[in-house]
């Protein structure tokens, strides 16, 4: 079966980049760039307050998940620690499977991996998913990343 008739038949939205290695997911989360600010109040009366980045930087961390066929191997090749050399990309897929938003995740890891508890009493679909951490996220339409010229 061929790869964009597979990535329809499990109705993927998300393709990852995990290096040249493409990962098709269900859910995404977590996907998120914040700062953390410092407030300092003026002399005097103290009226008037301004918040300052203060350049301390939060661990970040994304959850990937996915379903599980029986013949998959790809997520066996990364351990917890395993760390990308290059920039992990996402791409956000129309239902055309054009791309329709692209995010770069640069200093990623993997943290965890884990699979859905297995119950004899249900029947649903075996799920796996991924907790990556990461150093900073970059937005489509930087020229200057390497995912953008890699892909």
């Amino acid at each position: 079966m061929d790869r964009k008739k597979e990535a329809q038949r499990r109705s993927y939205n998300f393709m990852v980049y995990f290096g040249n290695k493409r990962v098709g997911f269900e859910k995404l989360s977590g996907l998120t760039e914040e700062g953390h600010f410092e407030t300092i109040r003026e002399g005097g009366c103290n009226r008037t307050s301004y918040a300052l980045l203060n350049g301390y930087s939060q661990e970040k961390s994304l959850t990937l998940e996915r379903g599980v066929l029986e013949d998959e191997r790809e997520l066996s090749l990364y351990q917890p620690g395993y760390r990308f050399k290059d920039e992990v990309a996402i791409m956000v897929l129309g239902q055309d499977q054009a791309v329709k938003k692209s995010y770069y995740l640069s200093g990623a890891y993997i943290r965890r991996i884990s699979q859905r508890e297995l119950s004899a009493r249900d029947s649903g679909i075996q799920t796996v998913s991924i907790e990556l951490g990461y150093e900073s996220l970059e937005e489509e339409g930087s020229k200057d990343s390497g995912a953008w010229r890699r892909l």
